[in-house]
């Protein structure tokens, strides 16, 4: 795999000639194999959780609340054109409410094992084989006016991981097909002068008012990748050709990224924005453009361009938990603005997918920041309510009395069923089980790879080398510092485990663990039989200066993001609000007695104003072994139940140093004079509903 040091400011215009060349390239190559992963994915179904860990409880919560049941219930899921009925609801043209809930659905069930939810699965997979069209269109629509490409992707991103979890079986043949017959008339269809991602005034086309497709055409170039690389029946030629034809529309349409992640046009402020290539999810799931193109034309500087690009994001719009600042378009590093609940769970796929085709560290650490912050963050602990956006800074939950966001109603922070644009809701239940489904890889003949680090079960896998291996990985992790591997193998293999670079002095059975460089693998030998691996990944508190100006920071230990604590809060609700008419109530049936829009308030309304010296911030943990599912109901990811916090000193700030912006908390200023000494209290950012992530920091010594 080449990694070349080559700094990317004299390599970004040579990039730009590959613009005009990829399609060319893609389209003349012979069916030959695409570039391969670094680290090769496992089968959907071959990875689960821990029993009784932290991650199995979340996923049951998923299972068994709103994710689960949406499908019974929730109009865009439940009532979709894509399943038929008279009473079918869509939120947009895009059609894209029932490919998005296939695309959660499959992993979910497959990766809790839950009968129920896989018959929801087989039974849409059904209806869908049984509707296409004659001419092997997949989905509800008959014309070519509403006949877009963009859902299409999302639906086979779903019915790929469906074919993996039950492969060599009568319906995955069919299932392949019929994506065979898809793939045809998409490749007929984009020759027509990209129809179906570029609308064509001329023909009233509607399928996509606002320009997604195009913006997110990698999109069906990654599935068609798929299905040319595991089930391609003798169809190389015309699957490469079509590959090449969805980048070709990007580049017709102005929205090639390649001509965005570039010194001078990506924005490194908020100046420009909103603007062609601002939209915050289209960012997330565009940090694999450059990455699809690499498989099918393997240029490195394609490899240097998407790790510039993540580097660009994060520094200039990325939030201290992991995600993108950007309530529907970039906003810069401010901790009032949002970041929407789509893209913590695009950028946490997009970069464990990163790290599985590179192996490049950052990107597995990256994932993990997302996963175990920003995820969290965004969901209610009784597994039926998201936010629409979160703040770094958020002391309210509630439909605020400004608009501190660029596109979000003023309720959008509320925990609901659907706070605001409903993408979010029939989207963010893909984290969790894509998380635990990307948590192992193969490398090589011979090994193993824990990639994302935490408590998850790899069954009996079988190696190119013949080795029948399952492993069991027991842990608080990110909450504890250590993971013990339980291995068995039928032949003796190697282990490799990523070190995060946090850890400077990781230790795998007692010994120094020395990780590579790039890939952060730490690799070991393994013995067939039983073998038990403890990984000891020891974390110091780490600060983090988020805006020298006015010298605010993050508070960091291991994996975890921590914020400070409000202290008591009040929580009241209300029946759910039709996010498209936010002072209409959903009629009954449209929701179940679990769903409700619920608004949280310290009860100390000042509570937020406080500096803190992070000289004297300790960390504090319950004793290891305690997290069995979580510490008590409410689990990990609240602040009553979870396991680690810290503790320290800190003072307040008068009102009048630190006003109120737009029905939030303004930008921290800084700080000039102290008052009162108080004791403060930092929690886990994911369980910390109410917070303030980024603070004013002052020195009490």
């Amino acid at each position: 795999m080449l990694r070349p040091a080559t700094s990317s400011k004299m390599l970004w215009t040579h990039v730009l000639l590959l613009c005009a060349a990829a399609g060319k390239a893609l389209t003349a190559a012979a069916p030959t194999p695409l570039e391969p992963y670094a680290l090769t994915p496992l089968p959907l179904g071959t990875i689960t959780a821990t029993p009784h860990s932290w991650l199995s409880l979340a996923l049951n919560k998923s299972a068994t609340g709103f994710a689960g049941a949406s499908g019974t219930f929730y109009r865009y899921t439940a009532s979709t054109p894509w399943t038929g009925g008279p009473d079918s609801h869509e939120y947009s043209e895009l059609h894209e409410s029932a490919p998005y809930w296939l695309n959660y659905i499959v992993p979910l069930a497959w990766t809790t094992q839950s009968p129920a939810l896989q018959e929801q699965a087989h039974a849409f997979v059904a209806h869908l084989l049984a509707t296409q069209a004659e001419d092997g269109w997949l989905g509800p629509e008959t014309t070519r006016q509403t006949r877009g490409l963009w859902a299409r992707a999302l639906l086979i991103l779903g019915l790929s991981q469906y074919v993996d979890a039950n492969a060599n079986t009568d319906r995955a043949a069919e299932v392949v097909t019929a994506l065979h017959r898809f793939a045809r008339l998409a490749n007929a269809m984009l020759k027509r002068k990209f129809e179906g991602l570029l609308p064509d005034a001329k023909f009233n086309d509607t399928f996509d008012p606002w320009g997604f497709g195009t913006r997110r055409a990698h999109e069906l170039a990654f599935g068609l990748q798929w299905l040319y690389e595991h089930h391609p029946r003798g169809a190389e030629v015309q699957l490469r050709e079509t590959m090449a034809l969805c980048f070709d529309a990007a580049t017709a349409a102005g929205t090639d990224w390649r001509t965005f992640f570039v010194p001078g046009a990506f924005p490194t402020s908020t100046e420009g924005v909103p603007g062609t290539f601002t939209h915050g999810v289209n960012i997330a799931q565009a940090f694999r453009y450059m990455a699809t193109l690499y498989r099918a034309t393997p240029d490195a500087r394609l490899i240097v361009q998407t790790r510039d690009a993540a580097e660009m994001v994060f520094t200039h719009h990325g939030s201290p938990a992991g995600t993108i600042i950007a309530d529907e378009h970039l906003g810069g590093r401010s901790p009032a603005r949002g970041s929407e609940t789509c893209m913590a769970v695009e950028s946490a796929f997009s970069l464990s997918y990163l790290y599985r085709l590179f192996a490049e560290r950052s990107y597995a650490d990256r994932a993990e920041r997302a996963l175990f912050n920003a995820v969290p963050a965004a969901l209610g602990g009784d597994g039926w309510s998201h936010q629409y956006v979160q703040q770094v800074n958020q002391p309210w939950s509630r439909n605020l009395t400004g608009t501190p966001y660029y596109n979000v109603n003023s309720a959008g922070n509320v925990f609901g069923l659907e706070p605001n644009f409903p993408c979010c809701t029939v989207n963010h239940p893909q984290a969790w089980p894509k998380y635990v489904a990307g948590s192992y890889a193969t490398r090589g003949n011979d090994t193993v790879v824990a990639a994302l680090l935490g408590p998850t079960r790899l069954a009996a896998t079988t190696l190119r080398n013949g080795a029948t291996v399952s492993i069991t990985a027991d842990t608080r992790y990110p909450f504890g510092d250590t993971i013990t591997y339980r291995v068995h193998t039928t032949l003796p293999i190697k282990f490799a485990v990523r070190i995060p670079a946090w850890c400077t002095a990781p230790t795998l059975n007692a010994r120094p663990a020395t990780p590579d460089a790039v890939t952060g693998l730490a690799t070991t030998r393994v013995p067939a039989g039983s073998s038990t691996l403890t990984l000891h990944l020891p974390a110091a508190i780490r600060i983090e200066t988020r805006n020298t100006t006015s010298d605010t920071i993050s508070v960091h230990r291991g994996a975890l993001m921590y914020a400070l604590d409000l202290g008591a809060v009040t929580a009241t609700s209300a029946a759910p609000r039709n996010w498209s008419s936010p002072h209409d109530v959903l009629p009954a049936s449209e929701v179940r007695a679990e769903t409700r829009d619920w608004e949280i308030a310290p009860v100390d309304e000042g509570a937020w104003r406080v500096t803190v010296d992070p000289e004297t911030l300790v960390f504090r943990s319950r004793e290891e072994g305690g997290v069995d599912g979580g510490e008590g109901v409410g689990g990990v990811w609240e602040r009553e139940t979870t396991p680690v916090w810290m503790e320290g000193w800190g003072c307040n700030v008068a009102e009048e140093d630190w006003g109120v912006w737009e029905g939030t908390a303004a930008v921290p200023p800084r700080v000039s004079k102290c008052g009162e000494k108080v004791a403060v209290r930092f929690f886990p950012y994911g369980a910390a509903k109410l917070r303030m992530g980024e603070v004013p920091r002052v020195r009490l010594a």
